[in-house]
């Protein structure tokens, strides 16, 4: 047993239990995406994009499934192959690199795929972030979220976060 005057469930694909624990009804499925990587090489793109960006190192990471598999983390040989072959066709000079590894992760997202960030009403101090994407979002994530969290102000904009917009 602990206690505390507030806490952050930010657990995730977990976070239908944990939310209804303290009063809320989170809505949220996985979404399965699948990553190539390949070796590293010299620099050749100065800008990513959506689908294929270059990391510092010099590694290529080529992705942008969304399959419904439920909570499978796997990976397909058709899926690398369809990732691979629009990366080599948007980037020909690409089709030299060596592919090192590949993986699956799920994505939390809700039914309009935006974050939710809500403070439970049963359960004051008790807030849900749950966002299918941190690193696009870290800037808001890194400020004002912990700022509405620590000063128990929601910023301007927040409400469109509630989860009760999956009411109507």
């Amino acid at each position: 047993m602990f206690s505390t005057k507030k806490i952050v469930l930010a657990c995730g694909l977990g976070i239908k239990s944990l939310a209804r624990q303290v009063g809320m009804d989170i809505p949220i499925r996985p979404q399965r995406g699948q990553i190539l990587v390949t070796e590293r090489t010299h620099p050749l793109l100065e800008q990513p994009f959506v689908t294929i960006r270059q990391t510092q190192e010099g590694s290529f990471l080529f992705g942008a499934s969304h399959e419904e598999v439920g909570f499978d983390t796997g990976t397909t040989l058709e899926e690398m192959r369809r990732l691979a072959g629009h990366a080599v066709q948007v980037f020909p000079e690409l089709a030299r690199l060596q592919l090192v590894r590949c993986w699956g992760a799920l994505r939390i997202l809700t039914p309009d795929t935006k974050p939710v960030y809500v403070e439970s009403e049963s359960c004051p101090g008790a807030f849900v972030v749950t966002s299918h994407s941190g690193i696009t979002l870290a800037p808001l994530h890194a400020q004002r979220l912990s700022e509405w969290i620590v000063e128990g102000v929601a910023p301007d904009g927040f409400e469109q976060f509630h989860p009760r917009r999956f009411d109507a």
